[in-house]
């Protein structure tokens, strides 16, 4: 199965809502995996206005419990027949790992969830990992457990990983799929760090991947888009 997939932290909607229509019809993708979308309670019926504006159909609209608010999943219109199933999952919410951090930061930890859409041959898998570290451990042995019952070989993830490529999920991850090549992803003004992450199955063939830097993006949000092209055998 050839697929174009799109990964992109769109901060809420909170960047140039103009710029980030332009940057998302400009990535072309059948499965578009975005972190962050708005979190109001009008949220999902946002993402689902932003899917008609670009001609793709809203398998999962982000928003509690649609995702655990932090993830979306938008496929290509022409895609839809393939559809087989589409959800998420809210990943459990630890208060004792963040005390430290709420003493410190005096901010509240946003609830965190993953979410996916089944093509027949491929389960797209859109993660957005926490700023904590244990957090992060939990929930990436949740997904990965997850992405082990429906088979490594038909799984590809993408999203936020919150770390880097030495990061103990970014490692994690990597045991199990395949990292694409790609190059930082934030801050979007300034990319210095890559943690916005494309995991392949071992057997995909990536035709090519690379992060959008046009200055739309850079105004859109405070991440860079990722987009990867490959085909699964």
């Amino acid at each position: 199965m050839h697929l174009r997939i799109a990964t992109y932290n769109v901060k809420g909607f909170r960047g140039d809502r103009h710029a980030l229509l332009r940057v998302l019809r400009s990535l072309d993708a059948d499965v578009l995996a975005i972190q962050e979308p708005p979190r109001s309670l009008s949220g999902p019926r946002r993402v689902r206005s932003l899917a008609d504006a670009l001609g793709m159909e809203c398998v999962v609209p982000g928003g509690f419990p649609f995702g655990g608010v932090t993830t979306a999943l938008l496929v290509r219109n022409s895609l839809s027949p393939r559809v087989r199933a589409a959800g998420a999952r809210v990943l459990p919410w630890d208060l004792r790992s963040w005390v430290p951090q709420l003493r410190e930061r005096l901010a509240w930890p946003s609830r965190r969830g993953f979410s996916w859409v089944d093509l027949q041959d491929v389960v797209v898998v859109n993660v957005h990992l926490g700023l904590n570290a244990a957090e992060r451990q939990r929930h990436r042995t949740l997904i990965l457990d997850t992405v082990t019952e429906w088979g490594p070989g038909r799984c590809i993830v993408v999203g936020d990983i919150n770390e880097q490529r030495d990061g103990d999920s970014w490692q994690a991850f990597a045991q199990v799929l395949t990292p694409v090549e790609t190059g930082p992803t934030f801050p979007g003004h300034r990319p210095r760090r890559c943690i916005d992450a494309v995991f392949a199955p071992p057997r995909a063939t990536v035709l090519n991947a690379r992060v959008d830097t046009a200055a739309d993006a850079v105004i859109a949000s405070d991440h860079l888009p990722v987009v990867c092209e490959l085909t699964v055998l």
